[in-house]
């Protein structure tokens, strides 16, 4: 199948790409900054780096109407779209305090790019009888729990969530699944990290620490993400999933 992951140059979009491209599919990843500031000048460069065959780079900023238009309207026939794209803020800002481009920088990439993205590729699909959408949320997003000095980014993540739901609906009766996956706060290097380095760190961190025993990994959320692109996947849809080893169920420490 041929595959978009928005945002997979790099952290867990990445990890996504890398085990969907071992799985036998041909990935397209896109990314927002010049292609020198990331250390790929060419595709084939790409392929030597990662130690993979079928993957492909193109650049667009997910979070502008101007630049997914004029890709997209030239290719747009993918049978699957991880929507990984999703800007944060490090540091912790008051909602009245956030700038105004910080809050539509964060707006756009974390909402508006789902909808420029779905325009073209969810007619596609239709057309196929079949498609997976996979977006990317937070622990606890369902649960409209307060994140201070995060409110910019929850707040465009809460309405991805609702997105997600309302196009899973729409979109059932003609074999397309959609569903968003829910990381915890996985940090690097983990987010490109083998659930076996994780295992090797057990009980020696703190940081990003899980009641499951050890931190989450980019293997494993790309892991639930193969699962949801599947083609017996087909009754999934809809769903809020959780990869965070159990710390949805305890307040934010990140």
């Amino acid at each position: 199948m041929k595959v978009l992951v928005t945002g997979g140059i790099a952290g867990l979009g990445r990890a996504v790409a890398e085990r969907l491209v071992r799985s036998g599919h041909e990935v397209v990843v896109t990314y927002r900054r010049d292609r020198a500031e990331v250390g790929e000048q060419s595709d084939g460069d790409l392929k030597k780096a990662w130690g993979l065959g079928a993957v492909r780079a193109v650049q667009c900023d997910a979070g502008s109407r101007q630049q997914v238009d004029r890709w997209l309207s030239r290719e747009h026939d993918f049978d699957c779209w991880i929507h990984a794209v999703g800007p944060f803020r490090v540091t912790r800002t008051p909602l009245v305090d956030t700038a105004a481009g910080e809050w539509e920088e964060l707006v756009a990439g974390n909402l508006h790019s789902a909808y420029w993205h779905a325009r073209w590729l969810i007619p596609h699909m239709r057309g196929n009888r079949f498609g997976r959408v996979v977006t990317f949320g937070y622990p606890q997003i369902e649960g409209g729990m307060p994140w201070e000095g995060r409110g910019a980014y929850a707040g465009a993540k809460a309405g991805l969530l609702s997105f997600t739901r309302t196009l899973a609906a729409e979109e059932a009766p003609y074999g397309i699944t959609v569903n968003m996956v829910c990381p915890g706060d996985i940090r690097d290097p983990f987010k490109e990290g083998a659930i076996v380095d994780a295992r090797n760190q057990a009980g020696r961190l703190t940081a990003g620490s899980t009641p499951a025993g050890r931190p989450a990994t980019g293997e494993d959320v790309a892991r639930v993400v193969e699962f949801l692109c599947h083609p017996d996947s087909d009754m999934v849809t809809g769903s809020v999933i959780y990869v965070t080893g159990g710390v949805q169920y305890f307040p934010f420490t990140y």
